[in-house]
């Protein structure tokens, strides 16, 4: 009967429907969350050149390992590159 198939495709979409939508609203909440969370706006002073950089890394040596910079056993680096980096942070490398 077409007026049967009809009525229960309805019944059963739009709860499904409704289930998809909540994910996909929830999946971009939490990715937004997360991206606030994790990003960091560091103050990073190469020999003395200061700049505003953001950065996902969760150390220092994370944040400049992602701006190029290449540590080398003389080079000095405050704070020390296993320190964990905060929103805010100034950090100081200078070889």
């Amino acid at each position: 009967m077409p007026g049967e198939h009809e009525l229960w495709s309805t019944v059963i979409t739009r709860p499904v429907r409704r289930i998809a939508q909540a994910a996909v609203v929830t999946s971009l909440v939490a990715g937004a969350v997360g991206v606030s969370h994790l990003d960091k706006s560091v103050t990073l002073s190469v020999d003395g050149k200061t700049s505003t950089v953001h950065a996902f890394g969760s150390t220092v040596g994370d944040v400049l390992a992602k701006q190029d910079i290449k540590l080398n056993s003389h080079d000095v680096v405050v704070p020390a590159p296993t320190a964990k980096v905060s929103d805010g942070q100034k950090i100081v490398f200078d070889f």
